[in-house]
């Protein structure tokens, strides 16, 4: 495949990024089975200087050609990652379509039984709007969650508090970066587009000096 055509870069929101660091492990872009979730690279480098230098500086690094990797007709990278920030961080983040998960919980030890995952007496995670068998909350003390008899599913009563807001999950990105599949990743730019509706992309810190 020519060296002139876009690569593929992923997009991930500032939220998911401070979510898994907080807990202290990396953010990962691949499926349970090892292979990258290509459905998440939804932004891309076009052919420019910048990329011709991004390569050279990746070769003199790594001594090696595997910048990008390719899948079918797509050029796809893991050295830069664009970040958005249109999402708060919660008492409870959305995680997927109807998955809630409570700060403080990972969801790779969440398991869930019957839409639920009650642990020590709290919520630490629940699926709203799927039909459910016996209701697990009913006894435990919270204002965020309820249970609809009638149509036997979790439900959420309103918004949660935001424990980090925009600003503020951008200003510690800037500063501490994050790291993402075993790379570290530190501030790299941003257009005056992407200034404009609140991205900026991330560069794996080996590159950047």
């Amino acid at each position: 495949m020519s060296d002139n055509k876009p690569v593929r870069v992923a997009s991930i929101d500032a939220k998911d990024l401070y979510g898994a660091n907080k807990l202290g492990f990396d953010y990962t872009l691949k499926h349970a089975d090892g292979n990258p979730n290509l459905k998440r690279y939804i932004n891309a480098l076009d052919y420019s200087l910048d990329l011709i230098k991004l390569r050279e500086i990746y070769y003199k690094v790594f001594k090696n050609n595997k910048f990008s990797f390719i899948d079918g007709k797509n050029k796809y990278t893991n050295q830069i990652v664009n970040v958005t920030f249109n999402y708060s961080y919660k008492l409870y983040n959305k995680c997927g379509k109807n998955l809630y998960i409570k700060d403080g919980f990972s969801i790779r030890h969440i398991e869930l039984n019957d839409c639920a995952c009650i642990i020590n007496g709290e919520i630490a995670a629940i699926e709203i709007n799927k039909q459910i068998h016996a209701n697990q909350i009913e006894y435990i003390e919270n204002k965020y969650f309820r249970y609809n008899p009638e149509k036997q599913i979790y439900e959420t009563t309103g918004t949660f508090p935001a424990l980090m807001n925009k600003q503020k999950l951008r200003d510690y990105l800037y500063e501490t970066g994050f790291t993402l599949d075993g790379i570290e990743y530190i501030r790299f730019k941003r257009s005056s587009g992407s200034a404009r509706v609140g991205k900026c992309l991330f560069i794996n810190k080996k590159l950047y000096e």
